[in-house]
């Protein structure tokens, strides 16, 4: 029994370390002004769209979901 309980024990360790999901990492925050002007459709759904004032782009904020 020692040798199926150990094995028991691994089988659970490694499933319990690929069950983990990955860190998820905020976005980094600028150090300048964004406007958020209205929405804009990407290739995958729709998104808030902003207008960074510094380098003068339109910046993908977040997803809309339905």
């Amino acid at each position: 029994m020692d040798y199926l309980d150990r094995l028991e024990e691994n089988e659970e360790r490694f499933r319990a370390m690929r069950r983990r999901e990955p860190s998820r990492t905020a976005e980094p925050k600028p150090m300048h002004d964004i406007t958020i002007i209205g929405c804009i459709r990407g290739i995958d759904g729709w998104y808030r769209c902003g207008f960074d004032e510094e380098t003068k782009t339109l910046i993908p904020i977040g997803e809309i979901n339905d």
